[in-house]
């Protein structure tokens, strides 16, 4: 990934086009793939917030949680935060 640029809307770089090949254009259907690469963003997205909210955890001592933003709109892993 990369910084936003202005002058280039692309959200990623072409280093990461290499590692996980072309992108999906609107038009072409979902294959195994792309369910695959999605399963695994989607695992190491809950391990990474996991790892995070488990040591706010033990650094606070708190049993209560409150989150927003973008990635706790993510309602498969809210399911899982308990």
């Amino acid at each position: 990934f990369e910084y936003h640029n202005f002058f280039d809307r692309r959200m990623y770089a072409d280093k990461l086009v290499k590692k996980l090949g072309p992108v999906r254009k609107k038009s072409e259907p979902l294959t195994t793939r792309h369910e695959k690469l999605a399963a695994a963003m989607q695992r190491v997205f809950e391990e990474s917030v996991a790892e995070i909210l488990t040591k706010l955890h033990a650094r606070t001592g708190l049993k209560q949680l409150v989150v927003s933003g973008g990635c706790f709109m993510n309602s498969v892993y809210n399911g899982r935060i308990e």
